[in-house]
């Protein structure tokens, strides 16, 4: 995700199920003894779902496209 600062900043894309409300401060948490310092999400995206090729991966160049332009899904903070 674009970052004034740094040029590009970590972001967590989540699909959150079962009705959970995952926060920034829950997946930060849950990855810091396992990540680098600098790799730790400085942003959370909650998205309805993830955008899929044909093949059924992640579209990691439109989901990185989406979250690049101003109407795109706001970064939970």
């Amino acid at each position: 995700m674009p970052d004034e600062k740094w040029g590009e900043a970590v972001c967590a894309v989540v699909v959150p199920s079962g009705g959970a409300t995952p926060t920034l401060d829950m997946i930060q948490d849950g990855v810091r003894q396992r990540l680098a310092r600098y790799k730790v999400p400085r942003r959370l995206v909650l998205l309805a779902e993830l955008p899929l090729l044909a093949s059924g991966k992640v579209d990691k160049k439109q989901l990185r496209a989406d979250l690049a332009t101003p109407e795109s899904p706001r970064p939970t903070d």
